[in-house]
């Protein structure tokens, strides 16, 4: 079963969310007005992280080594390692869109646009922001509703040097009529949003076609290209020429053994080898470009989301492992920022 993806108030600690003025062409803080019709899109990127020497590992991550993953699930935010081994309770709280960023495991509430923090040295967990209700004719009718709801796949939320960063679109790709751009200063907890596209006016019922700058942009897609595991096993690619196309488009998970050349597909509980030319069987997992798929740092396991309605994970051996989750994230190999890809 492939799975369906589906103003203004803030905490009392942080200022009002404000419309933010788009500067010339080179962004290099937003002001507070509302944006401008006919200016050129200019694109920040998120600026990488600096790299540096050894730097101590957080002590509630210490057990994974480098080489695990932090769920969220029924029992609270849990660390796992490799072979999926429940190593400690992080915390009993639950949350979405997990990102690790130093010391700090942030998340969003199940219910809630509100982001919070988990101290991966203390433990303690703290409010960060709340984002604003969306209300916006296309998305919903116009009611108001939560926007992380809209965020249509994992690269389109970014922590990076102390700025959260996300895309909110009304549809998935190409297909997104509108799309808002926010800012979260995970210092002070100023929230920061920018209408950047409006496409489409047929779903809206208003015909315009204009972007605006932005106030900052999330990585994007990485599905391009192949992705060797960590031992260098296994190469992970995606097939378009064998995915499938229903209201997206679908590409097929590639999983080649480069010792041999041999391809296989994920199918139920193990892999299956995949003769050259071959259709895939029916139920071979699929994913879209909104789907991820990544590699723990250290070990050949593939963490898989998109193609049924639970996570996948790959483990070394071959077999396959489902686990029912709200989000996760890979332990990253050091102190950093880390997220699905």
């Amino acid at each position: 079963m492939r799975r369906v993806w589906p103003t203004i108030v803030l905490l009392a600690c942080t200022p009002p969310v404000r419309e933010a003025e788009p500067p010339g062409p080179a962004i290099a803080a937003a002001g507070t007005a509302a944006p401008v019709e006919g200016v050129a899109p200019a694109v920040v990127p998120a600026p990488a992280a600096a790299s540096a020497g050894p730097v101590r590992v957080p002590a509630l991550l210490a057990a994974a080594h480098a080489d695990g993953l932090v769920v969220s699930n029924k029992d609270g935010l849990l660390l796992l390692d490799a072979g999926l081994k429940v190593l400690k309770v992080l915390s009993r709280e639950r949350g979405r869109y997990l990102r690790i960023s130093g010391d700090q495991l942030y998340f969003f509430e199940l219910k809630q646009p509100r982001l919070r923090a988990l101290d991966l040295e203390t433990g303690a967990t703290r409010a960060v922001a709340e984002l604003p209700r969306l209300r916006n004719e296309c998305f919903e009718g116009g009611r108001p509703v939560d926007p992380i709801d809209y965020v249509q796949s994992q690269a389109d939320l970014s922590v990076i040097d102390g700025t959260l960063c996300l895309d909110l679109s009304d549809r998935p790709g190409v297909a997104a009529t509108e799309t808002f751009n926010l800012r979260v200063d995970l210092r002070s907890g100023a929230v920061e949003q920018r209408m950047v596209a409006y496409l489409g006016g047929d779903v809206c019922g208003v015909e315009r076609e204009r972007e605006q700058p932005r106030l900052c942009a999330p990585p994007g897609p990485a599905r391009a290209g192949v992705r060797p595991s960590p031992t260098g096993r296994w190469a992970l690619r995606m097939d378009s020429t064998r995915g499938d196309v229903t209201d997206e488009a679908y590409a097929l998970v590639l999983l080649q053994e480069r010792a041999s050349g041999q391809d296989h597909v994920i199918v139920g509980r193990k892999l299956r080898a995949l003769r050259a030319g071959a259709d895939a069987p029916v139920d071979a997992c699929m994913i879209s470009a909104r789907a991820s798929a990544t590699w723990l740092a250290g070990s050949d396991v593939l963490l898989v989301e998109g193609c049924r309605d639970r996570l996948s994970v790959v483990l070394p051996d071959g077999q396959i492992e489902y686990r029912l989750v709200d989000g996760y994230v890979v332990v990253p190999a050091g102190a950093g920022t880390s997220a699905p890809r």
